[in-house]
């Protein structure tokens, strides 16, 4: 059967009402049946579908068919555009083999279409909706003519492969009307429903959501109203599928107050402000082949270098008594690593030294080597609240030494 011919208007009103329809849908003498809620389907196979209108009425109505993509505003508003608009439509896979029919009174019209899923087609779910449209005749008043277009709109939801669920929460709100918004976003390949809880006060409150779509967002809102100026926590829950996730959320009602001074904290110094430029120890020292004493300072010339200077008695066991000086400047980049370079009298005799050591929280391992006697070191020191132990060794082609040092703060 052809559509009517159309007659000349000077202006044409279009009035369209868009229903998702589930398995039955009746409106008047309408009566849409057999909707599948979502349908499988491999790609590249073909699958012939049906569903059926029935006009309950005593007059005859002639009804057409197209296709629409719908997109979603994010309180759930549909928004219709023209076929393989977005990328998960999937209008372009279906064939409507009818597009006008008449729908005798107190009879039924099967209407068959088909959906060949193409090959290229990713894991996902895609959906388009079928639009079946009441055609009635125009009406003519002083040359204005008006059109009234009852529609039914029938969403043809398919899911390609494997999909995963992607519900989260994308944004909280608070707005000046007293309304909690709590924004959920479908970051997942599926056609998802989501309930969202609110606990605030000792009350629950609940909203149903709905079906989000991949790529979309959708607003659950909640009328605090009731709640007091001031700062609130509230529990947020969301149910997707068979699991809850949520969080805590703390706001502020009504107008901030301003910050307030209340009290003027003391004037302290940081830890490195506290730090002496200066130190001073005393050490007494014991090892295999002397004793003996000495007194040690280092003074900080800034954050990355100190000259370090000692002068020591030795009461050596096989030879004379030494008294002995040392000065070294020591270069240190940063917490964990320093290099000095230094020269030793001892008994009228120039030594010159390198060192390089590795500093910890309370530990420094440090080598070193004495370049006229060629001789090398080791020095292992531990820092005991004030006090420091130290182990220092010495090894050469003519003897090895160990000695180990007490030292004790004195400035």
């Amino acid at each position: 059967m052809s559509p009517p011919p159309k007659k000349k208007m000077k202006k044409t009103i279009t009035i369209l009402i868009g229903i998702l329809i589930l398995s039955v849908f009746v409106r008047g003498s309408i009566v849409v049946q057999g909707i599948t809620e979502e349908i499988k389907v491999e790609r590249g196979q073909i699958y012939e579908q049906t569903f059926i209108i029935k006009n309950t009425g005593n007059t005859d109505v002639a009804m057409r068919l197209f296709l629409k993509d719908v997109i979603f505003s994010e309180k759930g508003k549909l928004v219709f555009e023209e076929p393989g608009t977005h990328s998960s439509s999937n209008s372009n896979w279906i064939n409507l083999e009818i597009d006008y029919f008449l729908i005798p009174g107190g009879k039924a019209v099967r209407l068959p279409y088909r959906i060949v899923a193409p090959l290229e087609a990713e894991s996902g779910s895609y959906w388009s909706m079928i639009f079946i449209e009441e055609v009635a005749e125009a009406l003519s008043t002083k040359g204005m003519g008006v059109r009234t277009n009852l529609g039914y709109g029938v969403m043809i939801k398919t899911v390609v492969g494997k999909c995963h669920e992607g519900i989260v929460i994308s944004n909280i709100e608070f707005d000046k009307q007293n309304y909690l918004k709590v924004i959920l976003k479908n970051n997942g390949s599926k056609i998802t429903p989501a309930k969202v809880k609110v606990q605030f006060n000792g009350k629950v409150s609940k909203v149903e959501v709905g079906n989000i779509y991949p790529g979309y967002v959708r607003l659950a809102s909640f009328n605090l109203e009731e709640l007091l100026d001031g700062e609130h926590v509230v529990r947020i829950s969301v149910e997707v599928e068979d699991k809850f996730f949520g969080q805590k959320y703390s706001f502020y009602k009504g107008e901030k107050p301003k910050p307030k001074k209340i009290a003027t904290l003391p004037e302290r110094q940081t830890q490195a402000g506290k730090r002496k430029p200066y130190k001073l120890y005393l050490s007494f020292d014991y090892g295999s082949s002397r004793w003996g004493f000495s007194l040690a300072g280092r003074l900080r010339v800034n954050k990355k270098f100190n000259i370090s200077a000692s002068s020591n008695y030795n009461d050596n066991f096989l030879t004379d008594n030494q008294l002995g000086y040392r000065v070294s400047l020591n270069y240190k980049p940063n917490r964990w690593f320093s290099v000095g370079f230094g020269t030793y009298v001892y008994n009228d005799r120039f030594i010159t030294a390198i060192r390089s050591s590795l500093n910890f929280k309370t530990t420094r391992i440090a080598i070193g080597h004495q370049l006229e006697r060629n001789i090398s070191s080791f020095t292992i020191q531990q820092r005991l609240s004030k006090y420091i132990i130290r182990i220092y060794g010495i090894f050469s082609k003519q003897r090895n030494e160990f000695t180990a040092s007490f030292m004790i703060p004195i400035l």
